[in-house]
């Protein structure tokens, strides 16, 4: 998912015409309220060409001008034995400066079992936790889910330590049985976050870009599963 630096575009877009999501489309703005993530706005969806080849897959959404922006995108999913590879390339393309930034929404429920009980996420780090819900348990190589808001049955929360890191990793296991996935993430985290249920453990971490017209930009993610 991609999220723009701010709200430019969609202030300086009349009430009835269109302003790009980057990686979802044109949306048409319906009225003079602010714009809101949650909200389901009428979308002219980008094209995409895709390429799916064994083991692999590519799809490349080619530029919509809207407002002076046009962007060039290609991702690839690639199977490399137990590791899956999301690589994804931005290339601006139109006439205004772009900034912004994209984070993976990750489901991960590794050997299943309740989240709160079997499940601690890894990190080369002491983590520093922001708890917006639920209640978070740290430790000097990582932090667990104890207990989940009672109104949303969600525990949310940021997490800092990583700052002056190039590269990122982390793993989330299963205590229990021993099952888990390593994620790293080839590039310097601007911000990570994390949400989750009693079933499944959400974490995202954001990679920011900033493109002149001309300008391209390239990050990846590897995904490693280890069974129980």
């Amino acid at each position: 998912a991609f999220q723009w630096a701010n709200e430019t575009l969609y202030d300086a877009t009349p009430v009835d015409n269109y302003f790009p999501i980057a990686g979802v489309g044109l949306a048409r703005k319906t009225g003079k309220e602010p714009y809101s993530f949650s909200k389901a706005y009428k979308i002219k969806p980008y094209p995409r060409e895709w390429e799916i080849r064994k083991d692999c897959m590519t799809v490349h959404t080619p530029p919509l001008l809207c407002a002076g922006v046009a962007i060039d995108q290609v991702k690839t999913l690639r199977v490399e034995e137990n590791t899956l590879v999301i690589e994804q390339k931005l290339t601006n393309v139109g006439e205004k400066r772009l900034e912004g930034t994209e984070y993976c929404h990750n489901f991960l429920a590794p050997g299943g079992g309740p989240i709160a009980k079997v499940c601690k996420l890894y990190l080369p780090y002491p983590p520093q936790l922001q708890v917006r819900r639920g209640e978070v348990l740290a430790s000097a190589d990582g932090c667990r889910v104890q207990s989940f808001d009672s109104e949303t049955g969600t525990a949310a929360f940021w997490i800092k330590g990583y700052e002056g890191l190039s590269e990122h990793w982390m793993e989330l296991k299963n205590t229990v049985n021993g099952a888990g996935v390593r994620i790293e993430d080839r590039f310097s985290l601007d911000s990570f976050y994390h949400w989750c249920n009693g079933g499944e453990f959400c974490p995202e971490t954001f990679y920011r870009f900033a493109l002149a017209p001309g300008e391209s930009t390239a990050w990846s993610r590897r995904y490693t599963f280890q069974g129980a």
